[in-house]
Formats: C-alpha cells, structure tokens, sequence
C-alpha cells in the first residue's frame, strides 16, 4: 500500500491528465491510477467494473494490459478530481505503458516511416483480435488508448482505454470484419 500512501499525500505522482471517463495519476513505480470522473462514476460503479472483472479480463488474455479494479475506501485517500477533492473508492489500476501515440512521435522523429506504417498495421490486426472475440472499440481517441507491452519476452500492442470498449452485438457491422 507504499504506492496508494504516495498517491494521498501526492509523493509518488509523476504525472496526471483527465480522460474520457478517467482521471490519470501516473506513479513513479510504474503505475498508472485512473480514478472515474464525475460523469463516469454510476457507469464505473454500475455496470464497468462488472464488465471489466466478467468479461473484458477474461476475453481479452494478452489483448489488454494487465490491471485490476481495486476499492480503496478505507485507506480515506483523497485528491483533486475534476476541480474538487474526492475521496477515492474503486479505481482502475493497470501498468503504465508506452503508448501508440508516443511510439508513432519517436518513429516519426527520427524518419522511420516503414517502421510507423508497421505500427499502423499492428493496430488493424489487434483491432481484428478484438473483433473475433466479440469486443468493440467505440472511442475515436485510439492514440492515447493503446501501448506496448511485453508478453512472454515479445513486445506487443495492447488495449489501456478500456472505456470505450464494448460487446453489444448491434454495435457490430459484419461487413468491416470481413
């Protein structure tokens, strides 16, 4: 609990933005704290944890970076969210990763074009994974809400915002898979 101790009193946090439907503290171990904001909080607490534990960790082995969704009630932390001091409940708490956008920056930068075209192609086919396991990715702000990791010693993309994740079937056009 050394991690969530820094994150109250604020000496662990490197870095910190507002998502979607999050708000991001990014601690110096490593570790990325995405606490709901306001007009995602009944959604995180109703519906997305039970969609995160029962469905996304399950069919998205090796898709998705490792997290967990954790209650930290009783530790009474407490941080600015949203522009007022909330006291911290469940949060998602996952690996801090490189994402896409960093990734496509540095390429960029240095003239690697055919290195950022395979990027490109890397995130089609982890679209398509996503697809053939009946989730969909609904969030248009794909540059931030995808990173690499390292899985069995090999680097791959994986998804981080898991927010705009979806199963709903009538969401799916069949023709796009195809």
């Amino acid at each position: 609990f050394e991690v969530f101790s820094r994150l109250g009193g604020g000496g662990g946090i490197i870095d910190e933005t507002e998502g979607t439907s999050f708000h991001v503290f990014i601690d110096n171990c490593g570790l990325v704290i995405k606490v709901p904001r306001a007009q995602f909080t009944p959604e995180f607490g109703k519906r997305f944890v039970d969609f995160y534990t029962r469905v996304l960790k399950k069919r998205l082995g090796g898709l998705m970076v490792p997290g967990t969704i954790l209650n930290l009630s009783d530790l009474n932390m407490q941080r600015m969210v949203d522009g007022r001091v909330r006291m911290f409940d469940k949060v998602l708490l996952q690996n801090r990763v490189e994402t896409l956008k960093e990734r496509l920056k540095k390429l960029l930068a240095s003239g690697d074009i055919e290195g950022a075209k395979k990027l490109i192609d890397q995130y089609f086919h982890l679209q398509q994974a996503l697809w053939l396991r009946g989730i969909l990715d609904i969030d248009p702000k794909f540059m931030e809400k995808y990173g690499f990791i390292l899985l069995d010693g090999i680097e791959q993309l994986v998804v981080v915002g898991v927010d705009g994740l979806r199963k709903d079937p009538a969401v799916f056009d069949p023709g796009v898979s195809l």
